[in-house]
């Protein structure tokens, strides 16, 4: 009984987002059903409720197949949900690297800025994701950007004593 509660707290929460179904097949990395689905002529750019695309589902969750598959087929690399959140720095805040860099190479805003001001390297070294924050210094990201509270990544990486990005961020030039 309490699984059928669980099961159907979830489809209604799904059902909340309003989450199209070439962003479900996303979510659950089903390329053979996105394929199916825009060869329908389903928008690849789709927006749930909250302005967020499949490609954005696909990189926030790490699943580089259903990211390179969706890039393949056309989708905004930049699109943004109704906060500013990008593809990009969903994926920078989860720590998917790998994804990150695959969006950098297809053309993704290094510095693209979402609620609060904060980049994909302000999110990376916010959550402790050093591989991400590694790259997104190599790519060239601003590493003085300012949170709209004024933090910068090196600010954030000082207060929240995390050693090894603070040594990075000050090694390529960082300002507190």
């Amino acid at each position: 009984m309490r699984l059928f509660i669980l099961l159907a707290l979830l489809a209604l929460l799904g059902a909340c987002d309003k989450n199209t179904p070439l962003i479900q097949a996303a979510i659950d990395g089903e390329a053979k059903q996105i394929e199916a689905l825009l060869k329908t002529g389903v928008s690849v750019d789709e927006p749930n409720r909250y302005g967020w695309t499949a490609l954005m589902h696909a990189a926030r969750g790490g699943n580089i197949d259903t990211v390179r598959l969706l890039l393949d087929k056309g989708a905004d690399v930049n699109a943004h949900d109704t906060k500013g959140w990008t593809p990009l720095i969903w994926a920078a805040q989860k720590g998917h690297t790998e994804t990150c860099e695959l969006l950098l190479n297809r053309g993704a805003t290094i510095n693209a800025r979402a609620e609060e001001g904060f980049t994909a390297l302000l999110w990376a070294v916010l959550r402790n994701k050093k591989d991400v924050t590694r790259l997104l210094i190599k790519r060239g990201a601003n590493l003085n950007a300012q949170t709209t509270d004024g933090r910068t990544p090196l600010m954030i990486a000082v207060s929240e004593d995390f050693s090894e990005i603070m040594h990075d961020l000050q090694a390529a030039g960082a300002r507190p």
